[in-house]
């Protein structure tokens, strides 16, 4: 894994008010780009959709509200993160994220 992201979680307090907090910074993942949707630029595409993918059993594979931040982006996880076993064995977790526009 040669990229670096940061996990977020998204928590009630005690107020009521939902607030990202950080859960764990400095994460080794890939993002294989997977979609763009936005308007190319001179030439060169802008991919909004990725499939993230972590050796990490940092995030939890139940539905939840997860963020990734990476390169100063911020990623919501679209479904579910799904584990992928080779021989039996947990090989990484990965999921599909879209970019948080504006």
């Amino acid at each position: 894994m040669h990229e670096r992201c940061d996990l977020e979680a998204s928590e009630v307090d005690r107020f009521g008010d939902t607030t990202w907090v950080l859960k764990a910074s400095n994460v080794p993942c890939e993002m294989v780009p997977l979609d763009s949707s936005e308007q190319t630029q001179r030439g060169v595409a802008v991919t909004t959709t990725y499939q993230w993918v972590t050796r990490s059993t940092l995030i939890p594979n139940v539905q939840t509200n997860w963020r990734i931040i990476w390169r100063g982006r911020d990623f919501n996880v679209v479904g579910h993160v799904e584990d992928y076993y080779l021989r039996g064995r947990l090989q990484h977790r990965q999921a599909v994220v879209k970019f948080i526009q504006g």
